[in-house]
């Protein structure tokens, strides 16, 4: 890789919480805009009140939705395993890679149906569990922190 690419691109992969934790609230939208074309298809009287709050909801949903995936973001830089928290007040947790003794992966049945889960990433210290919590496709971001630990401790074993 040129230099040039490489200070470019400063991070092999970053994920965020995943659409897919959040299916139940969009599902619950569906239905609310489901329920108002019924409504107004057949002539039926809805209030404008009524309407003014379904509409509130749908918006604000999907609002708070959006602000909770972006308030948390995982890297796997060249390395470390970085943990980004917070929109406003930002917290970053940089974890060494040859600090990370092991990675668990976590998902329950719904989860692995829909490709979603969390990863933890457990220091040699014992003193930390940092999960990446309801990412997209957990196994790739796994195998991809995996293989960046092995790179490094290869690295720092030939020198």
């Amino acid at each position: 890789m040129s230099r040039e690419k490489e200070k470019t691109k400063k991070y092999f992969m970053k994920v965020s919480n995943s659409r897919k934790l959040y299916l139940p609230i969009y599902l619950m939208i569906l239905v609310l805009i489901a329920v108002i074309i019924f409504i107004k298809y057949n002539d039926l009287n809805l209030s404008t009140p009524a309407l003014v709050l379904v509409v509130l909801f749908i918006l604000l949903s999907i609002k708070f939705t959006e602000l909770h995936r972006w308030s948390n973001s995982y890297k796997i830089t060249r390395d470390s395993f970085v943990h980004t928290k917070g929109i406003l007040n930002r917290k970053t947790r940089s974890m060494d890679f040859l600090a990370i003794s092991d990675i668990e992966l976590r998902q329950n049945f719904w989860q692995r149906l829909l490709n979603y889960g969390d990863v933890s990433v457990r220091l040699y210290s014992g003193e930390s569990d940092n999960p990446a919590k309801n990412i997209s496709n957990p196994k790739k971001f796994a195998d991809c922190l995996e293989k960046m630990i092995h790179i490094k401790r290869r690295e720092s074993s030939n020198w």
